[in-house]
């Protein structure tokens, strides 16, 4: 994941809603949204390294990662795509937190989220802090710290807060929210040492490069009575339209289309 906006428990009926980004290079070979064999994991798939960028369990749990932008950084000598695998697959995820801050330095920079209805946990290789246990309400996160405020980080938050508090959730308004190619002026941007060229082309919600953008929108809605809904927009940049999947269960019964 690239950018995403979180509600957590803002409303008793969904207590959980992301909607979310993946930005990556188009030539990166991927797989969709699937469930995974011999693993609890129901999740796209990074075929050059094996592990993946957002998931869910059958049991309710999620997990996602965002990379740090910081082109001056070394590069980690693990991929960041095992995290996310690693969290959804851990017996106990408290403890598996616990041993990621301990060799977080093995990673290039990231930002993970992680948890289920019970307690939804953030943590970051950029700072000495644990885990940390996030309170109610709407967060956003992109390449940076969590609730940083990029204009992007920030639009998302705007339309998914108002699309989250209408009195039904609907998915077409969350994708709508997440594919705005709205840029913004080159002042009201960070300086993350990429130049000013590419921080405009990269400071729209929905990106569009040559080799590189918005290949994927994935919605994750978790509701008050054990049901989970995981939908990934696989996106054609070509403009020629995209492909949905979904994968919906409780913890009886699971349904794909």
């Amino acid at each position: 994941m690239c950018l995403l906006t979180m509600s957590y428990n803002m409303r008793s009926d969904y207590p959980l809603i992301i909607a979310a980004n993946r930005d990556e290079f188009f030539e990166r070979p991927t797989e969709p949204l699937h469930i995974w064999e011999n693993s609890p994991i129901i999740a796209g798939k990074d075929v050059k390294l094996g592990g993946t960028w957002m998931g869910v369990t059958k049991a309710g749990r999620f997990a996602l990662v965002t990379n740090v932008r910081n082109p001056f950084e070394k590069p980690g000598d693990l991929s960041r795509g095992f995290i996310v695998k690693e969290a959804l697959e851990a017996d106990d995820l408290e403890t598996y937190l616990e041993k990621l801050h301990q060799s977080s330095s093995r990673y290039s920079g990231y930002n993970l989220l992680a948890g289920s209805l019970e307690g939804v946990y953030y943590h970051s290789n950029q700072s000495s802090r644990k885990p940390e246990r996030l309170e109610q309400g709407l967060y956003g996160l992109s390449n940076a710290a969590l609730n940083t405020p990029w204009p992007k980080v920030e639009e998302l938050k705007s339309g998914v807060g108002e699309a989250a508090a209408r009195s039904e959730i609907s998915k077409e308004e969350l994708f709508t929210c997440l594919s705005s190619e709205r840029k913004y002026k080159q002042s009201d941007l960070p300086d993350t040492g990429v130049g000013k060229e590419l921080e405009q082309n990269l400071s729209s919600v929905f990106i569009k490069m040559k080799e590189y953008g918005t290949r994927s929108q994935t919605i994750l809605l978790m509701d008050n009575k054990g049901g989970v809904e995981i939908t990934e927009r696989l996106v054609n940049n070509d403009a020629n339209g995209a492909e949905d999947r979904t994968i919906s269960f409780t913890s009886e019964n699971i349904h794909q289309n």
